[in-house]
C-alpha cells in the first residue's frame, strides 16, 4: 500500500466492529479524535508539516528516476518516519513521537553518507552476510565519520542535526520533565494514565515544531543527493521558503 492509498472500506468498518470494545480499540480512538481536533487546533503546525509532507512526496516521486537507488530507499525512510511521527505528535504522544524524529535524522545521514560512493553501497548491501560483514558495515557507519561527512559538505546542516538530535534525545525520555512527577494539589494518587495522549499545550506544540524542522534539516540533506531534481521541480525554492519560516 502506497502512502495515498485508503485503507478503510465498508468491509473493512464492518469487521472491525466487533473490536469496539477492547481497551485498544478505545486508546485508537481517543487517538484519532485528538488528531483529527488538532486539524483545526494546531492548524498553523499542521499546515507547516502538510508542506513539508508535500516536498517529501514530490522528491520521492522524482528520485525513483535516479540512480541513488539505495539513498531513495533512506529517503522513503525518511518520510515515513517524518509521517508516523507526525501521526503520533498531533495525536497526543508526544514522547513517543520523539523516538520517530531520531530515525528520520538517522535515515536521512545514512542516505547522504550511502550516496555516491560504490564501496559504502558494497559494504551496506552485504551487512548481513556473516558477523564480519555486520562489524565491517557498524565500523564504517558509525555516526562519527557520517556526522563528519555531513559536516564536510554543509557545516550549517550538520549543526542543525546535531541539536535536533540532542532535542529527541532528551525529550524521547519524558517531554515535560516535571509532568510526570507533579502533585495535583489535592492529595490523590497522580492519574499517570493521562500521561499518553497530551494535547493543546506547549508541550504538544513543541513537538509539532520540532517535525517540522526535523523534515527540512531531512530535505536540506538530500539536497546533496537529489540535488539535480531539486533544482528541476522548484523543491528548492519550496525549501528555501519552510527554512525562512522555521
Amino acid at each position: 500500500m502506497s502512502v495515498n492509498e485508503s485503507a478503510v472500506t465498508d468491509t473493512s468498518l464492518s469487521d472491525a466492529e466487533q473490536w469496539a470494545d477492547h481497551p485498544l480499540a478505545h486508546f485508537l480512538a481517543a487517538a484519532w479524535r485528538n488528531t483529527v481536533r488538532s486539524f483545526s487546533r494546531q492548524r498553523a503546525h499542521y499546515e507547516t508539516l502538510a508542506e513539508v509532507d508535500g516536498v517529501f512526496r514530490e522528491l520521492v516521486e522524482h528520485a525513483a528516476e535516479s540512480p541513488e537507488r539505495l539513498a531513495g530507499s533512506m529517503l522513503i525512510r525518511t518520510h515515513g518516519s517524518f509521517l508516523a511521527a507526525s501521526s503520533l505528535a498531533l495525536s497526543g504522544q508526544i514522547a513517543e513521537s520523539y523516538a520517530l524524529m531520531r530515525n528520520a535524522l538517522r535515515s536521512a545521514l545514512h542516505g547522504v553518507f550511502i550516496a555516491g560512493d560504490a564501496e559504502r553501497q558494497r559494504i551496506w548491501v552485504a551487512r548481513a552476510d556473516d558477523e564480519q560483514a555486520a562489524e565491517r558495515m557498524r565500523a564504517a557507519f558509525a555516526t562519527g565519520p557520517m556526522l563528519r561527512h555531513l559536516r564536510e559538505l554543509d557545516a550549517a546542516t550538520s549543526a542543525i542535526y546535531e541539536r535536533l538530535q540532542q532535542r529527541t534525545i532528551e525529550r524521547g525520555a519524558h517531554p515535560n520533565a516535571y509532568g510526570a512527577l507533579a502533585h495535583n494539589g489535592d492529595a490523590q494518587p497522580t492519574d499517570f494514565s493521562r500521561a499518553y495522549l497530551v494535547t493543546d499545550d506547549e508541550v504538544q506544540r513543541m513537538a509539532l515544531r520540532t517535525i517540522a524542522q526535523v523534515g527540512i534539516c531531512a530535505l536540506s540533506m538530500f539536497y546533496y543527493v537529489f540535488g539535480d531534481l531539486y533544482r528541476e521541480q522548484k523543491l528548492d525554492a519550496r525549501l528555501a521558503k519552510l527554512r525562512h519560516g522555521h
